[in-house]
């Protein structure tokens, strides 16, 4: 059976993104690949409830190589990114009031300020309810979330490597919020005093 938003789970985002991914790639084909990956715990229901617990980051990056070892490295960034985007929905009906981008003076807002108030809002979701640390930054083009890649990250030092499932949840959330149009997304590893960071970067102009 298909996971109900009102069933119990360890974490909040945990429950978010196993949503996503029995969406994706269907209720069994999730659990396969959640139990092959020993993450069915942090992703399934556990019978107990911990609102203040916090959904470690970890998880979301052992999901992103089970993927690529499961479909390859283009077919399961891309698998990922499509999680990431669809995890956007289930966010929006457990937090969209406490958000705050679902109210009428928010869709009021210009299309810019409206993009940087409503990922920030985002940003701050995430880094309450996970481990993450977003930082976000915004010039008249660009916002950028940059966080600390963590000791998975750097045990692949030398790749391309950072998170897709982030960069599509912020994505969706730039489609969703100028009314289904869509943006460019980078996302990209630099070093920031000492630390391994992952920067994603998006235009605040749409494309086409």
């Amino acid at each position: 059976m298909i996971s109900a938003p009102n069933e119990v789970h360890p974490y909040r985002f945990g429950r978010i993104v196993l949503l996503a991914i029995e969406e994706i790639l269907g209720v069994k084909e999730a659990d396969d690949l959640l139990r092959h990956a020993r993450l069915s715990q942090p992703f399934k229901r556990s019978g107990t409830s911990n609102a203040g617990a916090k959904f470690h980051f970890k998880y979301i990056l052992r999901l992103q190589n089970a993927l690529e070892e499961a479909y390859g490295p283009r077919a399961g960034a891309g698998f990922c990114l499509r999680i990431g985007r669809a995890s956007l929905k289930y966010s929006l009906r457990e937090f969209g009031p406490q958000l705050g981008i679902t109210s009428l003076d928010f869709r009021l807002l210009p299309l810019h300020p409206r993009l940087e108030a409503g990922s920030k809002a985002l940003a701050d979701l995430l880094n309450m309810i996970t481990d993450l640390q977003i930082m976000q930054t915004s010039d008249s083009e660009q916002v950028c979330w940059k966080f600390e890649h963590g000791a998975l990250f750097r045990e692949r030092q030398g790749k391309e490597y950072c998170c897709t499932l982030i960069s599509g949840l912020l994505q969706e959330a730039f489609c969703w919020m100028s009314g289904g149009r869509s943006f460019l997304a980078q996302a990209h590893h630099e070093r920031a005093g000492g630390a391994l960071m992952c920067a994603i970067t998006i235009d605040k102009t749409p494309l086409g």
